[in-house]
């Protein structure tokens, strides 16, 4: 192939590749317009429907600030301060009352935003190593079936915006090369944000400072040294956290089995070989969305002890894979991230080593589904790189687009539940599910 051939092939590559970020973008729309005509379901109520703050629009933000989650609601203080979603409710409440169609609207635009950026921080970890991995992995985390809860459920933009902080925060991170008092502020800013929208963003932290390490090189020392603003911001955070949530007129109230079905499993030792085996059930998830409902509390998982294999199974899988994550980190820096991120993200919903308010949930895969995929789908191009040199690797191609459509096909489907209370609550109960709240609903 002559020099100006090949120079020609580069050019038309480089020509449609600025177009495949419409691919997910596109997706996201699709996949969820018909969320636009659903009503409010489950915590809707709490949060907008029936929430004294939110309806007072604007003039209910100083109180949104400074109580906890669901006092607006009740008094039942459950040791949540996640204020910027509810801030986001009040201003749409503000602009359009208590039609359902601006808070849908905005729950797929900020779907979409989320998109672009996941988009780009995939494209600025992977380099030039394949063209197709960035649109693939934003594709597939796009079309999941188990973010419909989050995208078509309205409560959950908590998760949304922790994550969508997320991005813009990990993108500045990579990009910057001139430390400032502007450039850290914005960064510090930006994270402090990520925290306001749900707790669980404290996990970020870590992955925060391991990006300039594991992408830009830098030495662990270095990163520390420039970002230690960061952690001033998170214990600050922690601090008006407890503020709010334990010494503001109220005590978060003890979970129960009602709560956490793990409670009911007796010793200490059983509730973390449960919550082991349903780390399991969450990595199974991640690529072959199995079961889906709105629910999964007592009795819906079965309590186990480390007697149960398949318990030992996961413990070993786990250190493998994490211990792969950290031997070969400099050889295959993207898998490792990706491993990396899959257990740092979802180790406070786990349950593991902390009872969390709820058992399991769908919505608890938002952000840790992107580790797992970003791993499986690198290594699948790696591996076709060895096997099948050239410019293009199809096989990969192929069969990851056949999973997108089987994801697409099972969202499509699966958003059409959550129209409703009634629609939701038939729809999960005829599937099976052994959750007494599922059956009362």
């Amino acid at each position: 192939m002559s020099t100006k051939s090949a120079k020609q092939i580069t050019t038309n590559r480089a020509g449609y590749q600025k177009y495949f970020v419409l691919l997910p973008l596109l997706l996201a729309v699709l996949l969820y317009a018909n969320t636009l005509r659903h009503g409010f379901v489950l915590d809707d109520r709490a949060v907008i429907t029936q929430n004294k703050f939110v309806q007072q629009g604007l003039a209910g933000i100083p109180d949104i600030l400074t109580t906890f989650y669901w006092q607006g609601y009740w008094e039942q203080n459950a040791g949540l301060y996640r204020p910027l979603s509810l801030v986001l409710y009040a201003v749409e409440w503000q602009l359009n009352g208590g039609e359902p169609f601006l808070f849908h609207l905005m729950q797929v635009l900020l779907y979409m935003l989320t998109a672009w950026l996941l988009y780009r921080f995939i494209k600025r970890i992977t380099g030039e190593t394949n063209v197709w991995i960035p649109v693939l992995v934003t594709s597939l985390f796009v079309a999941h079936p188990a973010h419909t809860e989050v995208v078509a459920n309205v409560k959950s933009a908590d998760e949304i915006l922790c994550f969508l902080f997320f991005l813009v925060c990990a993108l500045l991170v990579l990009n910057t090369t001139v430390f400032n008092f502007k450039r850290v502020l914005l960064v510090s800013g930006t994270f402090l944000l990520c925290l306001l929208a749900k707790e669980g963003g404290l996990l970020f932290l870590p992955l925060l400072l391991m990006l300039p390490v594991w992408f830009n090189n830098q030495p662990a020392k270095g990163v520390l040294f420039n970002w230690w603003p960061l952690i001033v911001v998170a214990v600050l955070w922690l601090g008006w956290h407890q503020y709010v949530v334990r010494f503001n007129g109220s005590t978060p109230l003890p979970y129960t089995y009602q709560d956490n079905a793990l409670v009911a499993c007796g010793s200490r030792l059983s509730q973390m070989a449960t919550g082991i085996a349903m780390l399991g059930g969450y990595m199974l998830k991640c690529i072959w969305p199995y079961t889906l409902s709105y629910d999964y509390s007592f009795s819906h998982i079965p309590c186990r002890t480390f007697a149960d294999a398949q318990v030992w199974l996961v413990i070993l899988v786990s250190v493998f894979l994490i211990a792969v994550a950290i031997r070969y980190r400099k050889v295959y820096p993207v898998v490792s991230f990706g491993v990396l991120f899959f257990y740092v993200s979802i180790f406070l919903t786990s349950n593991i080593v902390i009872l969390i308010g709820a058992t399991a949930a769908d919505r608890f895969l938002y952000a840790p589904l992107l580790g797992l995929l970003l791993a499986v789908v690198w290594l699948a191009f790696n591996e076709a790189k060895r096997w099948q040199p050239g410019l293009v690797y199809t096989n990969p191609v192929f069969l990851f687009l056949l999973l997108l459509a089987f994801y697409s096909f099972k969202t499509i489907g699966r958003n059409t539940v959550w129209q409703s209370d009634s629609t939701l609550f038939a729809a999960d109960a005829a599937t099976g599910s052994n959750s007494a709240r599922v059956y009362y609903n």
